[in-house]
């Protein structure tokens, strides 16, 4: 029976659980996401595809999350929250070695989607799992640095990159961060365990049977929830795929400007994330995403109607400040209000309809643009979603009520 099964309870306390999960966040999507944006010039050389097939291997890595957001979210009270995450940093760790000897186009396109996989399902069992292993009173301060570990990871790309690929090649630097998140895994294995803890009773009287699932899913404050993640990806993705074009095509300054534009934005993403989740803990998540949105919404004022580089600057603070806390306080509120089954079930739906959204985004900034010549239609959406969201915050349950 599952109540009698032998555990292998963590090694790790939950500061170092932490830690471990921000490093997740770090490998699979900073070096399994970003890491090809930033080698792709030089794998294109060297295998010798075009911009079409480039197009198709992005793609690839979206399809990838989409496909295992959604069934992440299912698997993982099946196979165990632990399990999952702990098979999803192996798998980014396999396919990034796996990059360093790849040879044709076909199985470069495989390996990013399963990268793209293994960015899904890491990060919906790990909200789960947040939720039973990290006191109350400090989950939203750890959630909020895990959402921050994209900035950590990207942070390393920038720094890893330049140093490696003049001597080692591209395929030198995927074998470096392959190992490096190979080791990672193997550290969590060990100090984390394999086994998932048996569910606390009255946990497990607040699950609900997985043919009843459905059920979660459609009350009233997992649409609202869901909606949230939607609205998320269609504000987001947009401000952060076309701040650069708008800087340089339309409002046109130089490479240095834009480039400090995205300098503000990671190192404020570095921090923001976990001092949003430390304000969440005193004074309610609720609070705290009304704060987030409300930063967000004058982000996106400030790059529709700017006045000058100051104020496409000031933009570029408050999304700073936003962006990441975003992707950390929403798995938080959600882990208040779900058992952590529910909590799977709800997150791995929410982040299909946060890749939709930013899809959708994505599509309206790209017509837009070339409709219209500038990109005003495109962070008009993204204020329309920034205020929708944050009229929604206001409205949600306060989880301490």
């Amino acid at each position: 029976m599952a109540h009698t099964r032998c555990i292998s309870p963590p090694r790790a306390g939950p500061t170092e659980v932490t830690v471990l999960f921000t490093a997740f966040i770090a490998a699979t999507y900073g070096f399994g996401i970003y890491l090809f944006a930033a080698l792709m010039p030089d794998i294109r050389a060297a295998l010798g595809f075009d911009y079409a097939a480039v197009g198709v291997m992005t793609a690839s890595v979206q399809a990838g999350f989409l496909v295992f957001a959604l069934l992440s979210g299912f698997l993982a009270p099946v196979l165990g929250a632990k399990r999952t995450m702990l098979g999803s940093i192996l798998l980014c760790a396999a396919c990034l070695l796996a990059m360093s000897m790849v040879s044709s186009t076909l199985a470069l396109g495989l390996l990013l989607t399963l990268l793209g996989a293994a960015a899904a399902s890491v990060w919906i069992p790990m909200a789960a799992l947040t939720q039973r292993i990290i006191p109350e009173g400090r989950r939203g301060m750890a959630l909020g640095l895990m959402s921050s570990g994209t900035a950590y990871g990207v942070f390393l790309n920038g720094w890893v990159v330049p140093a490696v690929l003049p001597g080692y090649g591209w395929a030198g630097v995927c074998l470096l961060l392959g190992g490096v998140t190979l080791l990672l895994a193997l550290w969590a294995l060990w100090r984390l365990g394999w086994r998932d803890e048996p569910v606390a009773p009255a946990a497990k009287r607040s699950s609900s049977p997985q043919k009843n699932r459905l059920r979660v899913l459609l009350r009233p404050l997992s649409l609202g929830v869901l909606a949230m993640m939607f609205l998320n990806g269609l504000s987001c993705m947009p401000a952060q795929n076309y701040l650069s074009a708008m800087m340089r095509e339309q409002l046109h300054y130089d490479v240095s400007a834009a480039a400090m534009a995205w300098s503000l934005i990671g190192v404020l993403g570095m921090g923001g994330g976990l001092a949003m989740g430390a304000l969440a803990d005193r004074i309610t998540i609720r609070r705290a995403m009304v704060l987030t949105y409300a930063l967000l919404s004058m982000a996106a004022l400030c790059f529709l109607w700017h006045t000058g580089l100051a104020m496409v600057y000031a933009g570029a603070v408050c999304f700073g400040l936003a962006f990441y806390a975003v992707f950390g306080l929403v798995p938080a509120y959600v882990g208040t209000q779900y058992c952590a089954e529910d909590t799977s079930a709800v997150f791995g739906v929410g982040n299909v309809l946060l890749g939709l959204g930013g899809v959708v985004g994505n599509l309206f900034g790209g017509i837009s643009r070339q409709n219209t010549g500038d990109f005003d239609g495109v962070f008009g959406l993204v204020l329309a979603a920034a205020l929708a969201t944050l009229v929604l915050s206001l409205f949600m349950r306060n989880e301490r009520a």
